[in-house]
């Protein structure tokens, strides 16, 4: 009998998301045998939305908070509910895309010893003048674009930088309770550690797709308090604590080769003194040495290591594949930007991802008449790169640029279709990678 799933959407005053993340959820190809909204301590209607889209979808249960708990604690809560064998877990104003638990359930059973299935996910902003549908940037793993099984030491090896925790993942139900879960005292970082917990410890399965949409929005619970070091410096010292227990030593070594903790902002900043501690100094040496490339490669030197996290390690799946090649990059955007300055035209780079960075070390980008960098993730905004400022994309229109630059590993051509429709005629939305070489 094929196992069971249920999803867990935790809702605290998103009355006005839930219809559509719900319906979302109950249209999928072999959907969630059970739906549970957990609404935690709302003062909106969430209620009353909840009691007319159970009329609708029948597997929809609602189980009620009276005060505020938190996003953590109401997963936990619904994960104690839940009574099949699978998971997933999403935010109220997510979507989950068509199609992915059906591929998901496939590679699960198939993959009967790994702990979760992950996919990719895309991020955006429902601001007015780009439109709800807009694909602003792509998260996807820097894995083989195809459907693979990868043990926890293969991912350890194959890995050379921070991991984002994508919120397409669908869970084994006893290998998320086993790694603990939420932990609440982690707040919004404890859906990171949880993937951690599992990947590094069972393994994950890899579907290549986007599996869910994340809305990304100034005030929301998981980007908010980024920028108070303080407090996320207490939240990187808790976890560090629990992984300096005997029963994690494991997962701390693989954390360590995998440099995992790089996807944590200003981590390094946490430990000041971590260079007298050994076992604090190991786990750290990832996020140091990605750290030391950073500075170099603004600095100047050997551009390889942007390249993206080397895959030459054995693992349980296809042989890999590098996202980003420099010569087809390099073939692609060099005439661009050789017009471009001939012209003194205005460039707006869209996305600080890897390819942007492999376009200033690899390409004569950092010599064109660029203006500015867009990025929709938050704590990025406001720092600069390669010298120029990193705004938000709702700054693009002030900017006045001739030419915006689709920074993108994933469905880049979708994004530049969506600016072409929302930006003035005269602005020139370009690629830069060709369209058979965008994954």
């Amino acid at each position: 009998m094929p196992a069971r799933l249920s999803a867990i959407v935790p809702a605290r005053d998103h009355s006005h998301c839930l219809p559509e993340a719900v319906t979302a959820l109950a249209a999928q190809h072999r959907a969630p045998d059970e739906i549970w909204v957990v609404n935690d301590g709302s003062r909106d209607d969430t209620a009353a939305r909840l009691r007319g889209l159970a009329q609708e979808v029948p597997s929809l249960r609602v189980l009620e908070n009276a005060e505020p708990e938190g996003c953590p604690a109401a997963v936990m809560r619904g994960a104690a509910a839940a009574t099949g064998e699978l998971l997933f877990i999403q935010a109220a104003d997510d979507v989950v895309l068509p199609g992915f638990f059906a591929q998901a359930r496939t590679l699960l059973a198939a993959h009967a010893n790994v702990g979760a299935c992950v996919a990719d996910h895309t991020q955006y902003r429902p601001e007015p003048w780009v439109g709800p549908q807009l694909t602003l940037t792509d998260r996807t793993l820097p894995l083989p674009k195809r459907p693979a099984r990868y043990g926890p030491e293969a991912l350890a090896d194959a890995f050379d930088g921070g991991w984002n925790a994508s919120p397409a993942t669908v869970w084994r139900r006893d290998a998320f309770l086993a790694s603990g879960g939420f932990n609440p005292a982690f707040e919004e970082y404890a859906d990171w550690f949880a993937l951690m917990s599992v990947a590094f410890t069972e393994g994950v399965a890899y579907a290549p797709r986007l599996g869910t949409a994340f809305r990304v929005q100034p005030g929301s619970w998981s980007h908010r308090g980024r920028r108070d070091r303080e407090r996320l410096a207490r939240i990187y010292r808790l976890m560090v604590e629990r992984l300096r227990a005997a029963e994690h030593r494991v997962l701390a070594e693989r954390l360590a080769r995998s440099a995992a903790l790089d996807e944590l902002p200003d981590v390094l900043a946490a430990f000041p003194d971590a260079d007298t501690d050994p076992w604090l100094r190991t786990l750290l040496a990832g996020p140091k040495r990605r750290a030391a490339r950073r500075a170099q490669a603004r600095a100047g030197a050997d551009p390889r290591w942007l390249r993206g996290p080397s895959l030459d390690a054995p693992i349980d799946g296809p042989a890999p594949v590098r996202d980003v090649d420099p010569r087809v990059l390099r073939e692609h955007l060099t005439p661009r930007i050789c017009d471009w300055r001939q012209r003194g035209l205005r460039v707006v780079v869209h996305g600080a991802g890897e390819v942007m960075e492999n376009g200033f070390r690899l390409t004569p980008l950092d010599r064109a008449p660029v203006v500015a960098v867009v990025e929709p993730v938050p704590w990025l905004q406001g720092q600069r790169v390669f010298g120029l400022p990193v705004v938000a994309p709702e700054e693009l229109p002030s900017l006045e640029p001739d030419v915006v630059l689709v920074a993108s590993l994933g469905h880049q051509a979708n994004i530049a279709s969506e600016l072409r429709t929302r930006l003035p005629a005269r602005v020139a939305v370009e690629t830069a990678l060709p369209p058979r070489c965008a994954p």
